[in-house]
């Protein structure tokens, strides 16, 4: 979103590394305010070419400062188009149906071998990792879906904010 906002200003190609504060999480109503606020900024302080400059979150505006750790923009070489890296995430991606559906059919397969121990069989989908890159949000399409599966009931671990959700399910 910052990129393209930044690019329609018409100013020069550049690289910009967003590094952000990973102990914050961020409501995704921030994410236009905070794309805007990253476009201004980066269009503020195109470097030179050759050059490159980094600002760290004392030089940022709100709500980039308590957001972003900081930001590298650089023209190093003349970029054919601008090139904006995120090394850690700053919102995490709304899982849809599909992913859903896609991780209920890996554990389908073993369904029956789980089957032989208990009466019901419940699933647990956990949206955790070793980093914010593998978590994920759930939109309220995906939480309203049915999901056609041998499990009793099915359920989605969000990481941020740390959450159960139960998911409906139609058995086939």
């Amino acid at each position: 979103m910052a990129r393209q906002q930044y690019q329609a200003a018409g100013k020069p190609t550049v690289g910009v590394s967003v590094h952000w504060v990973t102990h914050e999480p961020r409501p995704p109503s921030d994410r236009t305010p905070v794309s805007e606020a990253l476009a201004s900024v980066v269009a503020q302080n195109v470097p030179q070419l050759g050059t490159w400059c980094d600002l760290d979150w004392s030089s940022l505006p709100e709500p980039l400062a308590t957001s972003v750790h900081h930001v590298r923009i650089d023209r190093l070489i003349d970029y054919t188009a601008s090139d904006w890296r995120v090394p850690r995430v700053g919102w995490f991606p709304d899982a849809q149906p599909d992913h859903i559906r896609t991780a209920i059919a890996t554990k389908e397969s073993c369904f029956d071998g789980y089957r032989q121990f208990c009466d019901a069989v419940w699933l647990l989908i956990a949206s955790e990792g070793f980093g914010p890159s593998s978590w994920c949000e759930l939109s309220d399409k995906t939480r309203q879906e049915n999901y056609a599966t041998r499990f009793s009931r099915v359920f989605f671990l969000g990481t941020h904010p740390k959450e159960l959700i139960e998911l409906p399910v139609q058995q086939p």
